[in-house]
């Protein structure tokens, strides 16, 4: 081809190309629109006659779903910033010092001391825990076990970590593992207590605490679950433990910090978790301290009432064997010669499926109800002996020191 007649076929392809590029468009758009309600009718037909009605099409159906979302209540909130704004200003930082006197363990061979330790020579143990302002006067609730044989206590405020207060302990309740202390000073916020009874399981719950060092750290989880005896934990009944359960992060210093609600109001103590688990902690109802907390304020200390009995939970082997309708009640293990439960006629192998009227489904409950019953009155119990019920009537006395020990 001359390079006259490109010239000429450029020429005349540049006029024309854009009415093919139209027509183009055009037939696309023609042919794909039809061929969708073509598509769309075969799709109907095929409905009509498999069905014997005209079913929409999965496009329309899901057009056409409305999804509400759920309303936001104070019990299921979009946000916690506000009750973390609220009670961050009423958890405060625990530091312990123990002095521990002694050279410890030689490191030198046959037993023989270095020049470098006395026998007398004094170490520091620290420790560090969370707690509450419970009181503007200065009262802050933590963990007994958190303060437990400390030299000294220091309290550090929400916003003040470089100055530390000293605080000197009020009380403490090592059975329930909770201690009362008290700042030189007071303060300008205090925690609203809640209610624990009202807690259900599913419920938001805010845990707030120094895990680690680490300052006001708050984490956000559900009740797990309810009524956790020391059994559960344990394996044995050594205190009154109806824990609280729950999956809101919970790591070594948050012991003696609060567990609130949505709410902002107080409804646990972060007091345990279980090592080998993830998401497993537990927390003391803040009803059982509310029961405690004016005598340990008053006297430093609590006066429980004692039965002198030694008790063991009730399993299905225990209830097939004692002839029990079911794996409920507290299995007496040993009766104290002598004690309440030895006057009143009580024996080893009885289960005592009632107390004061209230029913016991579970032992772990059970030291717990005598404990915060009066002394001096005829409590009346009802056991099963022999696959029979048989009631008595228990006068309770003051739990001897040794044992509240």
């Amino acid at each position: 081809m001359s390079e006259i007649s490109k010239l000429q076929f450029f020429v005349f392809f540049n006029r024309h190309i854009w009415r093919y590029v139209i027509f183009s468009v055009f037939i696309t758009c023609f042919y794909g629109c039809n061929g969708n309600n073509n598509k769309k009718e075969k799709i109907e037909k095929r409905n009509q006659k498999a069905y014997g009605v005209n079913l929409p099409s999965i496009n329309e159906k899901v057009s056409s779903v409305n999804c509400p979302s759920l309303p936001v209540t104070s019990r299921r909130p979009d946000s916690f910033a506000g009750v973390v704004a609220k009670v961050r200003e009423i958890v405060v930082t625990i530091n312990t010092r123990q002095v521990l006197v002694g050279g410890g363990v030689s490191n030198f061979p046959f037993g023989f001391m270095s020049p470098f330790d006395y026998p007398f020579r004094e170490r520091v143990r620290k420790g560090l825990g969370s707690g509450f302002i419970v009181d503007k006067a200065g009262l802050v609730i933590t963990n007994n076990h958190v303060i437990k044989d400390a030299s000294q206590i220091a309290v550090q405020l929400p916003g003040l970590e470089k100055k530390e207060l000293p605080a000197g302990i009020v009380g403490k309740d090592a059975r329930l593992d909770i201690a009362v202390l008290q700042l030189p000073e007071p303060v300008s916020s205090e925690a609203t207590l809640g209610d624990s009874d009202a807690l259900e399981v599913g419920d938001w719950v805010i845990a707030i605490g120094n895990p680690l060092g680490l300052s006001n750290t708050v984490t956000a989880g559900i009740v797990s679950a309810k009524g956790r005896s020391s059994w559960d934990l344990y394996g044995e009944i050594p205190g009154y433990a109806d824990f609280i359960q729950t999956d809101a992060s919970i790591n070594p210093g948050n012991s003696g910090g609060p567990l609130v609600d949505t709410e902002g109001k107080v409804v646990g103590v972060n007091t345990a978790i279980i090592k080998e688990g993830q998401g497993i902690g537990f927390a003391i109802p803040i009803n059982m301290v509310k029961n405690v907390l004016p005598e340990l304020i008053k006297k430093g200390h609590v006066t429980r009432s004692w039965m002198g009995v030694y008790i063991a939970p009730v399993d299905s082997n225990v209830a097939q064997e004692l002839k029990l309708k079911s794996a409920t009640g507290a299995l007496i293990a040993e009766v104290v010669e002598g004690g309440p439960a030895d006057k009143a006629g009580l024996r080893r192998g009885d289960v005592i499926v009632s107390f004061n009227d209230k029913q016991v489904i579970d032992a772990g409950k059970l030291p717990w109800l005598i404990a915060t019953s009066p002394s001096g009155i005829s409590i009346p119990v009802k056991v099963v002996r022999e696959g029979k019920e048989q009631s008595f009537e228990v006068m309770l006395q003051p739990m001897p020191e040794e044992i509240e020990q």
